[in-house]
């Protein structure tokens, strides 16, 4: 009922073999890096895809702190938390 979501997909894409998993969003860029250097994607287009689980951004910072020199790890251990 949501007009914004009208022959669209909340999900930003199907949930079929063709785009999830390394196929999400597309062949190439499930990794969330972009073809231009430090330009990284998120959200519900990327893995493991849409709803309310804040997967696709963690998943994102992990791999943009990779290329910064540093990990999730370590980022959160500064702030004086554990990490699980």
């Amino acid at each position: 009922m949501n007009p914004a979501m009208w022959r669209g997909s909340a999900h930003a894409g199907a949930s079929n073999p063709a785009q999830t998993g390394n196929m999400r969003p597309v062949p190439g860029w499930a990794n969330y890096r972009m073809p231009i250097p430090g330009l990284y994607q998120t959200g519900a287009c990327t893995a493991p895809g849409g709803s309310v689980t804040g997967m696709p951004g963690r998943n994102a910072a992990t791999v943009m702190l990779k290329d910064f020199g540093t990990s999730i790890e370590e980022v959160v251990s500064k702030n004086g938390r554990k990490t699980s």
